[in-house]
């Protein structure tokens, strides 16, 4: 009886630590990596503005992001899902956002394209680089935010 008993016991901690493993949230790839803007589309524009100020944009492990845009910083959160080779869904929520005053007009389209993207296409290869993007609008002018490694 204690034999079993010990048996059953074994095998429901190896169940729980089982179960744990499963859900553990898949790390980002590209976390950790300094990129610098490069492009963006906001929502419901027809026309991609450059981004031609010093820029670092950080996906960092604890599912955090941040942003500095010469100086001005944002941050927030993210989440991370991987759906196939360097692909994943991602989602951005800000808790801080700092408008860029040199530049409201690209202040205000970074913010909108940040919340509408939803998925994100990137490389380790050199060049690096990380798109962010709404693979799911149906529209020709999607929103998006390319990036590239520093």
């Amino acid at each position: 009886m204690r034999k079993e008993y010990i048996l059953l016991v074994l095998v429901l901690v190896l169940g729980l630590t089982a179960c744990k493993k499963q859900n553990k949230t898949p790390d980002a790839q590209i976390a950790g990596i300094e990129f610098t803007l490069f492009d963006l589309r906001a929502l419901g524009d027809t026309i991609a503005l450059e981004v031609n100020y010093p820029s670092t944009f950080i996906l960092k492990n604890d599912y955090s992001w941040s942003l500095d845009i010469n100086g001005t910083k944002s941050s927030g959160t993210y989440t991370w899902k991987p759906t196939s080779n360097q692909q994943a869904e991602v989602k951005f929520s800000i808790t801080q956002w700092t408008d860029f005053s040199a530049n409201l007009t690209l202040s205000n389209k970074l913010k909108s394209a940040l919340l509408a993207v939803k998925s994100c296409g990137y490389s380790l290869q050199v060049p690096s680089y990380a798109n962010f993007l709404d693979l799911s609008y149906q529209g020709s002018f999607f929103p998006f935010l390319r990036t590239n490694k520093k």
